[in-house]
């Protein structure tokens, strides 16, 4: 009679984790070649698949979702967020583009936040925020909120036309906008 030499528990488990998959056919074929460590491969693939069952499940997803919102939310500010354009008189407007020397369509991007806060130079920001006498880390809040389609704007079309989910960076609104090469050049000095 030949007499099967059974490996050590710890080779058959190091071997059932070195397999490309852990899946349960693997677990079938180690539970037929090695029924005398059954209860150590058992124990060892549940272990695995107990954290793979937690992360599909639902309320996991819905956790995960609930803590994404709540810090994007505190990270926006969105319920202290102040619009630094609400009720900014025509007159005003042309004021403020006046007195930072840019034309009209370079700060309707700022006001339908058309522009990545990320890519404008600080000084820029700051200009800005004293222009609309806001504090600067208030506008940069509103700036940071998703661009917006402006009330009122006319249009020709079926529909209301919706604001992109994508914004521009300051160098291309002011190209967009058309500003001098001498304005652009001024506007998109780096700080020092």
């Amino acid at each position: 009679m030949i007499r099967r030499i059974e490996p050590d528990e710890r080779d058959v488990l190091d071997d059932f984790l070195s397999e490309p998959s852990t899946g349960r056919d693997t677990l079938e074929l180690y539970l037929r070649l090695y029924p005398s460590h059954a209860d150590a491969i058992l124990d060892l693939y549940h272990s695995i698949q107990r954290p793979i069952e937690a992360a599909s499940g639902a309320e996991v997803d819905e956790a995960w979702v609930a803590r994404g919102v709540a810090k994007l939310r505190q990270r926006l500010h969105t319920h202290d967020v102040v619009d630094p354009f609400k009720g900014l008189k025509p007159a005003r407007f042309n004021a403020i583009k006046a007195k930072l020397g840019i034309r009209s369509s370079t700060l309707t991007g700022f006001r339908d936040r058309l522009v990545a806060v990320a890519t404008v130079p600080s000084h820029v920001l700051r200009a800005l925020a004293e222009a609309l006498e806001v504090a600067l880390e208030d506008f940069m809040a509103f700036l940071e909120l998703p661009p917006r389609q402006a009330v009122g704007r006319s249009y020709r079309a079926d529909g209301k036309p919706q604001a992109s989910g994508e914004k521009v960076s300051f160098e291309e609104l002011l190209q967009a906008s058309n500003e001098p090469a001498e304005v652009r050049a001024r506007l998109l000095k780096t700080d020092t």
